[in-house]
């Protein structure tokens, strides 16, 4: 966790609004949270009553005063968001994020300023929103100037740092795709729980490491099936390989160009791609928790208008 000091100065509100989450928090000027909820209003539940929901709960929060500003990231500024905010290019910074952000019109007057996404062009175009700033504060959380960052998630993200900025990243369907499997397809049919500890995801993780460049990966894939029905593997353990492979995958066309690895996100997932990376021989660090509260407060404080 990031040390949180207490402080009775509140900065700035920072929410965060996913598709299926809303975060607020009271922060202070060196990202300090005097107080904060976390709610499942996501932009799909919220919708179209954004500013009932967000003053809702901001009304209700120690340190919240009307004259305090409020900073917004992820899908609240996509196209089913409250207001729609163009994508910045790449490379990026706080700086580079402060000069395209939004001011949000309301009927409270308050200063709502939208975090915008980030876009690449090119033969291999891809989109980032919401972990532009969750990316932004483990720079400025971590100081660091040169690294490789994995973003897990449902749809991971993996990031390359260099001199401070954001450069590239690669989007990759993993943990949709773990679904997807899971539940349209044969492979579905030996239910079981990931042990991303087991001999078998590590296994799995070596086989989609090895098939990382080809259409090997839908004949690795099926492995996850046949292994059991060949007595190779307890069928128990069949989704473990599944999602071993998955992310065996992912980190194989993934690049990285540092010696260590940073791994960023909630729940089970940092652990799934840790126990994968330290089986394939990387090195790796967790980035700390509340990374979007340093991001928030490192790109307002970057803000001119």
């Amino acid at each position: 966790m990031l040390e949180q000091k207490p402080s009775n100065h509140a900065h700035l509100i920072a929410v965060d609004w996913g598709t299926s989450s809303f975060r607020a928090r009271i922060i202070g000027a060196q990202g300090d949270i005097i107080d904060s909820v976390s709610t499942d209003e996501g932009i799909l539940k919220a919708s179209p009553n954004f500013e009932t929901v967000l003053f809702t709960h901001l009304s209700q929060l120690q340190g919240y005063s009307a004259e305090l500003p409020i900073v917004m990231s992820g899908m609240i500024g996509s196209k089913n968001g409250w207001l729609e905010i163009p994508y910045t290019s790449l490379p990026c910074d706080a700086n580079t994020l402060a000069k395209n952000m939004l001011e949000v019109p309301n009927s409270q007057n308050a200063k709502i300023l939208l975090i915008p996404g980030v876009n690449k062009t090119g033969k291999s175009p891809d989109v980032i929103r919401g972990e532009e700033t969750e990316i932004i504060g483990a720079i400025s959380a971590l100081s660091l100037t040169n690294a490789s960052m994995i973003i897990t998630g449902t749809h991971s993200k993996v990031a390359s740092i260099r001199n401070k900025k954001m450069v590239d990243f690669k989007s990759f369907l993993t943990g949709e795709m773990f679904h997807a499997l899971c539940q349209s397809t044969i492979l579905g049919a030996f239910k079981g729980s990931v042990d991303s500890q087991s001999i078998w995801f590590r296994q799995g993780a070596e086989q989609g490491f090895d098939s990382r460049h080809g259409g090997q990966l839908l004949n690795h894939i099926f492995l996850s099936r046949t292994k059991v029905l060949c007595g190779d593997m307890p069928q128990e353990y069949a989704m473990s390989f599944l999602s071993g492979i998955l992310i065996g995958a992912e980190i194989g066309a993934s690049s990285y160009q540092d010696e260590t690895v940073w791994i960023m996100g909630n729940g089970k997932l940092p652990q799934a791609y840790a126990s994968a990376l330290e089986h394939l021989g990387f090195n790796f660090k967790m980035v700390p928790d509340n990374t979007v509260i340093q991001g928030t407060l490192a790109i307002f404080n970057q803000y001119k208008g």
